[in-house]
């Protein structure tokens, strides 16, 4: 079973607005491979393609799904596969996601 991480990004650059904070969830022993080794296929990385984001300032309290124009500004695409690879490129794991 895999231990399921927040892969958090945080874009810098946002003049005048609080920064969003995106996250993704991946398996964190995979993504570990992952970062030595971009052949592992995505899917066996991140638990789903859906980028979220938390509603307010910080890596704590609700998540929901981001606007389409939200991804646009901090991405430059809406295209889930392209933000998913740059997430993991660039986020840094947050700390294990407890399971109910």
């Amino acid at each position: 079973m895999p231990s399921l991480e927040k892969l958090i990004y945080i874009p810098h650059g946002r003049v005048n607005e609080h920064p969003l904070t995106m996250v993704l969830m991946v398996d964190g022993e995979a993504f570990g491979k992952y970062k030595k080794d971009h052949s592992i296929p995505l899917a066996e990385v991140v638990d789903s393609f859906d980028v979220l984001k938390y509603e307010n300032p910080g890596t704590a309290g609700l998540l929901n799904k981001p606007s389409y124009q939200e991804l646009n500004d901090v991405f430059g695409t809406t295209d889930e596969y392209k933000i998913v690879e740059y997430m993991l490129e660039y986020g840094t794991l947050s700390g294990h996601v407890r399971s109910s």
